[in-house]
């Protein structure tokens, strides 16, 4: 009977340890990972003191297919996986839940304007500030109105610009 114990005992600590790993995201699906996407300059904008750059990526317009048949309305939180195709990332679903367990890079965003066939979605960083530009640099960016941005996404789908780069040379 001893013995039985023992067994029953060992084989639910081993079903305990196996079933923590499923609520438990791998240490890197926590770390910051970084992608990149493409952008073009909407405007140069200062505001006071502050000079930003607006942007707009490709991701801010996200096609109505990408949404099957879920019902979103401006307003609501959205989680937008990724794939990437070459160097750069680009949507490939989206989602009204944050994905459960997933090694798919994604970023969370606000839809800004829905209905019709796209999707207006912000994700909190097209609004870049950049420190005072040289008129050289201003005409630079009137001639070269797009190019990449490194983007830092956190676990939750949280991102931030790391850099921007123009002709692909890191700007400023």
């Amino acid at each position: 009977m001893n013995n039985t114990i023992k067994f029953i005992f060992s084989i639910l600590l081993q079903v305990v340890l196996m079933s923590s790993f499923l609520f438990v995201k791998p240490s890197w699906l926590l770390k910051p990972q970084d992608i990149l996407l493409s952008f073009k300059i909407q405007n140069l904008t200062t505001l006071n003191t502050d000079t930003f750059l607006m942007l707009d990526f490709d991701i801010n317009k996200i096609d109505s297919y990408f949404m099957g048949d879920q019902v979103v309305e401006t307003g609501h939180t959205v989680f937008i996986t990724l794939v990437q195709q070459e160097s750069l990332f680009y949507p490939e679903a989206l989602l009204k839940n944050p994905p459960q367990l997933s090694n798919k890079f994604f970023l969370t965003g606000k839809v800004l304007r829905s209905g019709g066939l796209v999707l207006d979605v912000s994700y909190g960083f097209e609004k870049y500030p950049i420190n005072s530009l040289t008129q050289d640099q201003i005409q630079f960016l009137k001639q070269n109105p797009q190019g990449i941005a490194s983007i830092q996404i956190s676990s939750s789908g949280k991102a931030s610009i790391k850099r921007l780069y123009i002709n692909d040379n890191p700007f400023p």
